[in-house]
C-alpha cells in the first residue's frame, strides 16, 4: 500500500468505528428520519453511509450491522448483499455532525447500488 491510498487497517477500524458510532448518532439519526417522515417509504433495511476522519467509509444499517472500508465497491457490495434500496439510503449533509461524503461519493454509491440491482 502506498504513502497515496488510504490505510485502514482492523485495530483502526475498529476503534474508529466505536468512536463514529458513538459520537455520530448514525442509527439514533437513522431511526429519527424513519420514524419522523413516515411518507419516506423505507423498504427492506434502511441504511446511513458517513466519511470518517481518516476517509473511510462508514455504512450502518437499521438492523444494526455495519461496514468500514475505504473503497465505494465494499460499501455498495455491503449495501446491496443487506437488500439496501437507494430510497432507504440516507447520507449526512453538512449540517449534520457526521462528515457527509462528497457528492461523488455519493452519486457512486447510488449509482453502484443501481446498477448492481439491474445485473441481477
Amino acid at each position: 500500500m502506498d504513502d497515496n491510498q488510504k490505510s485502514c487497517t482492523d485495530e483502526t477500524m475498529q476503534k474508529i468505528q466505536r468512536e463514529a458510532l458513538g459520537t455520530s448518532r448514525s442509527t439514533d439519526s437513522l431511526m429519527h428520519v424513519v420514524t419522523t417522515f413516515p411518507e419516506i417509504r423505507v423498504t427492506g433495511l434502511a441504511a446511513r453511509v458517513i466519511l470518517l476522519p481518516n476517509g473511510c467509509l462508514l455504512a450502518g444499517t437499521s438492523d444494526g450491522e455495519t461496514c468500514v472500508s475505504n473503497t465505494i465497491e465494499q460499501v455498495v457490495d455491503f449495501l446491496y448483499c443487506k437488500n439496501v434500496e437507494n430510497e432507504s439510503l440516507f447520507m449526512p449533509d453538512w449540517r449534520d455532525c457526521d462528515i457527509a461524503p462528497s457528492a461523488t461519493e455519493q452519486i457512486s454509491i447510488r449509482w453502484g447500488l443501481r446498477k448492481r440491482r439491474a445485473e441481477n
